[in-house]
């Protein structure tokens, strides 16, 4: 028989392994950051690779001493090359790791003499499609590691065989593969998925060049890299800091990031604070910058409540389009990895040192509190004007959140008559929002307003987008003497099936209301298209999985322990049983081969030194269809047992041949 050497199908179906690797290197790069270089590093990468692979075929007899000591310098040359490279992208290093493993993958190909090297190839080529899946935002990724797992199944099996050509596929049951493919797609359905920032603790990819604003030249730099990300037609003009009620503009539908987290829910971009009655904006603010010399840049981040009961909240966040310098995020931010040397705070908003070019990513860990709803619920309107005036003596710029213009007496009496008969505080939200859901119509195309913005949404027009629905429902809580501000970013709607990333698009741009609580700032959307109750119930069950734990006397960091055990118990039980199903399918892609292969074995044409290989094919055959031959028993012996199997009647043949293989003459 063919030694697995020699065997051409054996090593081109390792070729195709590597192959394929190299090329989900190329496009599962390209489709991330959008940069055609992996592309065409894929195909000088396939070049060499083929070259590589034939070299070590026609040469694998040759000792090749001096080409041994060309690639060895070659991978010296290449290992130097990496640890080059690594202070560049040290936010991340897995590009730099991928091209590392390819190049080593590539030089080794050349000197693939024996079975174990071939293996080698093999594994690195698994190594690469592990990066991979780190790297990869598209739901493709589960197609190609189907056909990735195929190919290395397929690729062992053969080894394990030394089977010559592809005829052997017509012996494999559709059933097998069928079962596979569902094995495969119920593990991946049953498997614990990661949220964001789980692999993301470092940014990937960074992208830009930071900007030293001490410096005039380059702070006119920055100014107008802004200016530029404003001028596209898929840039929000709200994200300026300024909200024009009298002109929004269409968006266009073009994909802007993508975000991992745990559940969809706003992405906040900026907050605007000041009214004039055409326009939201800010003013004044003081800018601090946060350094990035400590482990975070927002672990002692200062707010109005200390959240002694929250959850954490993971969020990985991939920009697909230039965007400005906003940091996005679910409030609120408690650690922040950001490619960047400093960030810059004005009134709670974030900035980045440069704007967000396409290929930046980011984490950002946010503490969410625990909402008991019916708490927040029961507490009347007395009781909440008395923790707002507590709050105001420790900190008198919350002032700001219920000043107003001069505003329309309608307006105010709408707001009084909408909430007349409710005494709680929350009720007089819940009113509100839902006067402006049910009485009002979203629409895009509207006349500017001829009077004060909300007046006119209110009164004249009973029509508006986001931004009208918004200021209304802040100007009516403000006249209320409850305090609001009104959010600018995105409200994302679509979820990958597969990769769980959530896409997010221009026309997702949205505007909504943060209304101060004692759990914090809340969330409060008065839009028909909102999902403000999903985050409430969403916070709210948080609150009730944490609290069964605490009834029992638990604190934060053993809950935590007992989860993470949990997990970890979950993930080992489900790699026992991959493992186990992945041995059963192996054992009966096995057993069909044998049953097949030794069924139509021509015993008049085995060679003498196929004999022993074919007589432990036969003995494999039997013990996995529970048919164990004792060992005192002689090969006549064995004969002469009574077992009804069809391979059996062959198998007596066969040892007709072998017994005059063992003891007859020697030729």
């Amino acid at each position: 028989m063919q030694t697995i050497e020699n065997n051409v199908l054996f090593r081109f179906m390792s070729y195709l392994l590597c192959l394929l690797s190299i090329w989900g290197y190329g496009i599962f790069l390209y489709f991330s950051l959008f940069e055609q270089e992996f592309l065409i590093k894929s195909v000088i990468f396939s070049i060499v690779l083929t070259i590589g692979y034939a070299w070590s075929y026609f040469f694998r007899y040759s000792k090749q001493y001096f080409v041994k000591l060309i690639l060895a310098l070659l991978m010296i040359f290449v290992g130097i090359d990496f640890f080059r490279k690594l202070p560049e992208t040290i936010y991340d290093p897995r590009i730099p790791l991928l091209e590392l493993l390819i190049s080593l993958l590539l030089l080794h190909s050349f000197d693939l003499p024996r079975r174990k090297d071939i293996l080698y190839s093999i594994t690195s080529s698994l190594i690469i499609l592990v990066v991979l899946t780190v790297v990869s935002f598209s739901n493709f990724i589960v197609l190609y590691i189907l056909i990735f797992t195929f190919l290395f199944y397929l690729t062992l099996f053969i080894m394990d065989s030394n089977i010559k050509d592809l005829r052997f596929l017509s012996v494999i049951s559709l059933k097998v593969l069928g079962f596979v493919f569902f094995v495969v797609i119920f593990l991946f359905l049953i498997l614990p998925k990661p949220t964001g920032g789980y692999f993301f603790r470092f940014v990937f990819a960074p992208k830009g060049e930071a900007i030293n604003m001490s410096n005039p030249a380059s702070n006119i730099n920055y100014q107008k890299k802004i200016e530029d990300v404003f001028k596209q037609s898929y840039t929000y003009r709200g994200f300026k800091g300024e909200m024009n009620l009298e002109n929004r503009g269409l968006l266009p539908h073009v994909l802007v990031m993508k975000v991992k987290m745990p559940t969809i829910t706003y992405i906040k971009g900026i907050h605007l604070v000041k009214y004039d009655g055409k326009k939201w904006y800010n003013d004044n603010e003081q800018e601090i910058n946060i350094s990035s010399s400590e482990y975070s840049y927002f672990s002692s981040l200062p707010s109005e409540f200390s959240y002694s009961n929250y959850t954490v909240f993971n969020s990985y966040f991939m920009i697909t389009a230039d965007l400005p310098d906003i940091l996005y995020h679910v409030p609120v931010p408690s650690e922040v990895f950001f490619p960047s040397s400093f960030l810059r705070m004005k009134g709670y908003n974030f900035y980045s040192e440069y704007p967000l070019v396409k290929g930046i990513t980011y984490t950002v860990i946010s503490i969410i509190p625990y909402v008991d709803v019916s708490k927040l619920k029961s507490i009347s309107y007395v009781e909440y004007d008395e923790f707002f005036q507590k709050l105001l003596k420790q900190n008198p710029d919350l002032r700001n959140y219920i000043e107003l213009p001069s505003i329309s007496n309608k307006v105010s009496d709408l707001a009084f008559d909408i909430t007349s008969g409710e005494n709680t505080f929350w009720g007089k939200v819940e009113k509100i929002k839902n006067y402006l859901e049910t009485n009002y119509t979203y629409d895009l195309f509207i006349d500017p307003p001829k009077n004060e913005s909300v007046y006119d949404f209110l009164f004249i027009q009973k029509r508006g987008y986001c931004e009208q629905f918004a200021s209304s429902l802040a100007v009516m809580l403000r006249i209320l003497g409850i305090p609001c501000r009104v959010v600018l970013g995105y409200l994302p709607q679509n979820k990958e099936l597969f990769t769980g990333f959530i896409e997010v698009y221009a026309d997702d741009a949205h505007a909504w209301v943060e209304v101060l609580t004692p759990y914090g700032w809340i969330p409060v959307d008065p839009s028909p298209f909102n999902i403000d109750q999903q985050t409430l119930k969403y916070l709210e069950n948080k609150s009730k999985s944490s609290n069964l734990f605490q009834m029992l006397g638990l604190d934060e960091e053993f809950i935590g322990r007992i989860k993470f055990l949990a997990d970890l118990v979950f993930k080992i039980i489900v790699i026992i049983i991959a493992s186990f199903l992945s041995y059963r399918i192996f054992y009966i892609l096995r057993k069909n081969y044998l049953a097949q292969y030794l069924e139509k074995l021509e015993l008049g044409k085995i060679k003498t030194k196929q004999m022993k290989k074919i007589f432990a094919m036969f003995i494999d055959y039997f013990r996995m269809k529970d048919i164990v031959f004792a060992k005192e028993l002689t090969l006549r012996e064995i004969k002469l047992l009574n077992i009804e199997d069809k391979i059996f009647q062959k198998f007596r043949e066969f040892l007709d041949l072998y017994e005059r293989y063992l003891y007859g003459p020697k030729l």
